[in-house]
């Protein structure tokens, strides 16, 4: 009943946490979809709260928030990421590779060890980022970046070629 009361009272504030998120992100990320992981976590944030912890709308606040970064990381991760296939063309057309494997290797020489031992890790062998972070102990975050710039590089040599 309490954690009712609390939900019910907070809803203003995951619903404005939601519109403010969704004004900075692209136009293919639903109002809805950030309002529903707002609610979410809203509820989550009600059943874990201890008083302990300060008030429980700076609590809320951070949990929401959370929430929704973590699902706008995964959205756009399943929505923008980078697939071998897209780049047949490129195989297809290009005097260096004859299949995709060729590809990846040739790809994978323009790149340090790092580099493309996470690459490979990422596209080949399927890890998320987190495990990918784990193995190398480093942060998810740098893992991001260098996919990043990985990326980048990536489309540079296919200029070159």
């Amino acid at each position: 009943m309490k954690n009712e009361k609390l939900v019910l009272d907070h809803l203003p504030l995951a619903n404005s946490i939601a519109w403010k998120k969704n004004q900075k992100t692209p136009k293919n990320v639903m109002l809805e979809d950030l309002k529903s992981v707002a609610y979410f976590a809203l509820v989550k944030a009600a059943d874990n709260y201890n008083s302990d912890l300060g008030s429980f709308c700076n609590y809320a606040r951070i949990r929401i928030n959370g929430d929704i970064i973590d699902y706008l990381r995964n959205f756009i991760l399943t929505t923008n990421r980078f697939k071998p296939t897209e780049d047949l063309e490129f195989v297809e057309n290009s005097n260096r590779t004859q299949n995709t494997k060729d590809f990846f290797d040739f790809i994978f020489s323009k790149l340090n060890r790092i580099e493309s031992t996470i690459l490979r890790m990422y596209y080949l062998e399927n890890k998320t980022m987190k495990e990918i972070g784990v193995l190398h102990g480093i942060c998810e975050s740098r893992i991001s970046q260098i996919l990043k710039k990985c990326h980048s590089r990536i489309k540079y040599i296919k200029e070159l070629s």
